[in-house]
């Protein structure tokens, strides 16, 4: 078949590429091709690298980070060279036979990107849609009924399954049946199926972190950790300034950066995925519903540090060998229920 997908493939995150790469990696492997809806305009996408600050203080630190947020664009329009793009306005030129919605946040209808009906099955024609692993990250019930248009477009999407249980909450309130909990695209492959670039950024040792925003408390833990083990402090993509570097590298090597890392911070849900993915040593600080999930799901919570944490507590959860023996194990059983729900809705 000839599958469009929509979903945040070009985001300004490692975690939304390579959600999408696994999509359609793994789509391709059961003999399908597939082609990437785009959603929104290049001038559009641009805006997200480059905000306009307000305020002279707001200003300045966006021109300090003029030339980090430059890289960070070109390496992340580099790496669309992936995929197979047309526009969401020439859908019905091209003769798709199934749309899939997923996955993400698209259904985090908080976010003003994601007020965008395209993302619901809206604007798409008679084209069959069906929806794999969305998430409604923080949002509620009580958020979707303030877009009418949006919670009755929902209800005649067919969906294989969702990514966490706040969004099958939703699902269920509002069409009448309770989804499957499915694994994010991203577990769909072996780690071996993933085409790593090998980064070539850092020599010397280091700790990576990845994360929008780290804690006060938790930045000195980090500096003291690294100074203590005699390591570079890396933060990857997002800017961090008291980090010794901020990396901007294409998706595909960001794998590769977790991999060579000693140690690993972070507060995504995709970087806590290719974290646990490569058996690091790690510290995960999860405050969003579906990184506790995730957590949960996997039995990984020997990862978690939270905010009241001693510096000595943060210290053995990040230097402990983590038992991934039992991840590998739910890893498994939830990826081959999640790819079996996919082959046979795409069967149908």
């Amino acid at each position: 078949m000839d599958i469009g997908i929509i979903t945040p493939y070009d985001a300004a995150n490692y975690g939304a590429f390579l959600q999408a790469y696994a999509t359609k990696r793994f789509l391709e492997s059961q003999g399908h091709n597939v082609i990437f809806v785009k959603w929104r305009s290049d001038k559009e996408r641009k805006k997200v690298y480059f905000k306009k600050g307000v305020g002279v203080k707001q200003k300045i630190k966006l021109l300090f980070r003029g030339k980090h947020n430059q890289n960070n664009y070109n390496k992340m329009t580099a790496a669309l060279d992936e995929f197979e793009i047309i526009d969401c306005r020439n859908m019905n030129q091209i003769n798709l036979d199934l749309l899939i919605l997923g996955s993400d946040e698209i259904w985090n209808i908080n976010v003003p990107e994601f007020q965008n009906e395209v993302f619901y099955g809206g604007n798409c024609g008679d084209i069959q849609t069906l929806a794999y692993a969305p998430s409604a990250s923080e949002a509620t019930i009580e958020d979707f009924e303030r877009f009418p248009k949006m919670y009755e477009l929902l209800k005649k999407v067919e969906i294989i399954g969702v990514r966490d249980e706040n969004t099958a909450g939703i699902v269920k309130t509002i069409c009448g049946y309770e989804p499957e909990i499915v694994c994010d695209p991203t577990f769909l492959l072996s780690i071996e199926e993933y085409k790593v670039k090998e980064q070539s950024y850092v020599k010397e040792p280091y700790l990576l972190v990845y994360s929008y925003f780290v804690e006060p408390q938790i930045r000195k833990y980090l500096i003291n950790f690294a100074k203590e083990k005699k390591l570079k402090l890396v933060a990857a993509c997002m800017y961090q300034s008291w980090c010794d570097e901020t990396i901007c590298c294409e998706p595909l090597e960001f794998i590769s950066l977790i991999n060579n890392a000693q140690y690993v911070f972070t507060t995504t849900f995709h970087g806590s995925i290719f974290t646990l993915f490569q058996h690091k040593k790690c510290a995960i600080r999860a405050k969003s519903k579906k990184l506790k999930d995730l957590i949960k799901w996997t039995n990984m919570d020997s990862t978690i540090i939270h905010e009241e944490i001693s510096y000595d507590e943060f210290c053995k959860v990040i230097e402990k060998q983590h038992d991934y023996d039992i991840f590998e194990q739910n890893l498994k059983e939830k990826r081959q229920k999640s790819q079996q729900l996919y082959k046979k809705y795409l069967e149908m």
